[in-house]
């Protein structure tokens, strides 16, 4: 499967020391970000659509733009800087990094690394920066949404596949809040 992302593409958002190995260590979480949360959110014909046209030189202008981002204006004349489904991939990815970024199968069983010129994070700490990670993917998500709907509503024939399968599909990105206690 084509990685939709790589390494570099985390410069612009999250920080990843150079000396981690993306072909040993980050690939296998973009992999894990596109199969197990973008083809989530982007329904499975739309994401297949997506990878194959990525896969394929030259990608069409439309995979490009939802892939990288592009400028465009929005129904109410107002003008979007639309930043692409790479950081959503990256925050994706940088959150699977995360939680499992100082654990590893080794012959002795699961170990975490560890040295005397550091100390790993708290379990709450970590919890909290992985969530945060996932809730920026969503914020970016969101905003391919937006930008799908609006080219949707340019041009009828836009990103079809997608439109189709949003109508079917619950999003994950908005939650509900509840409350527990007497009375209610």
């Amino acid at each position: 499967m084509i990685l939709l992302i790589s390494k570099t593409d985390f410069s612009d958002f999250r920080y990843i020391s150079e000396h981690i190995s993306s072909e040993k260590r980050l690939d296998q979480y973009i992999r894990e970000a596109q199969m197990f949360d973008l083809m989530e959110l982007m329904g499975r014909a739309f994401f297949y659509h997506v990878l194959d046209d990525a896969e394929n030189s030259p990608t069409s202008q439309a995979t490009l733009d939802l892939l990288s981002g592009v400028d465009y204006t929005d129904n109410y004349g107002h003008l979007i800087k639309f930043e692409g489904l790479k950081p959503v991939l990256v925050y994706f990815s940088y959150a699977r990094f995360l939680a499992n970024q100082n654990v590893t199968a080794s012959s002795m069983g699961i170990v975490q690394k560890k040295n005397e010129f550091s100390d790993p994070v708290d379990e709450k700490t970590l919890q909290r920066l992985i969530t945060q990670a996932r809730s920026s993917a969503l914020a970016y998500w969101s905003q391919a949404e937006c930008y799908l709907r609006e080219m949707k509503r340019i041009d009828s024939t836009a990103y079809s596949i997608w439109n189709s399968f949003s109508e079917k599909r619950t999003s994950k990105t908005s939650f509900g809040i509840t409350a527990i206690g007497k009375g209610l």
